[in-house]
């Protein structure tokens, strides 16, 4: 049995990338296989290229707990283009067996999110998906949606786009997680 979970959970994993966060969730409950949910935070940055080819960086500081604090991110593209993250508005972790992030020791490598913040001074929204994929960042993926305030697609960087540079850390959560 364990086999066969871990082998439907890596198969399954790769699918979860592609969905919406609640659809990604929802399948792993519905079919039995749910993620091993942690708590923990991920830190991290670098480059990436969407399908498009437009080169995208990345910065942030996120918590799996979106009580936690602090919660940064800042997604850079084109023409000066930014989102800056105001508010995590969901946010989940797990331990995919597919991935092994290595030192530190964390309970968890993969984290999901959505939130609220400014693009160009105006309300966006965003939605994103960070791995760490061990040492030293080269397996890492990236998984980014930012949407306008009214709701248009404005940058897809697809599923389990491999970093250019960079690297993501997750790690165990320290401290008490409320930014004092």
């Amino acid at each position: 049995m364990g086999l066969r979970k871990s082998f439907a959970w890596g198969a399954l994993s790769k699918l979860l990338v592609l969905l919406p966060l609640t659809t990604a969730f929802f399948l792993c409950f519905s079919v039995g296989l749910p993620p091993s949910v942690a708590e923990g935070r991920m830190t991290g940055g670098g480059a990436v290229f969407s399908r498009d080819g437009i080169h995208v960086t990345h910065g942030f500081v996120l918590h799996c707990n979106v009580i936690r604090r602090p919660n940064h991110l800042e997604i850079n593209w084109l023409n000066e283009n930014s989102f800056h993250l105001e508010m995590v508005t969901s946010a989940a972790c797990f331990n995919n067996p597919i991935f092994e992030s290595g030192n530190p020791v964390s309970p968890m490598d993969t984290i999901f999110g959505r939130g609220i913040g400014r693009m160009k001074g105006a309300p966006a929204s965003a939605e994103w998906v960070f791995t760490d994929a061990g040492e030293p960042g080269v397996n890492d993926t990236v998984r980014v949606y930012v949407w306008d305030a009214n709701g248009d697609l404005i940058l897809a960087v697809t599923p389990d786009t491999r970093l250019s540079s960079g690297n993501h850390q997750a790690h165990k959560e320290s401290g008490n997680g409320r930014g004092d």
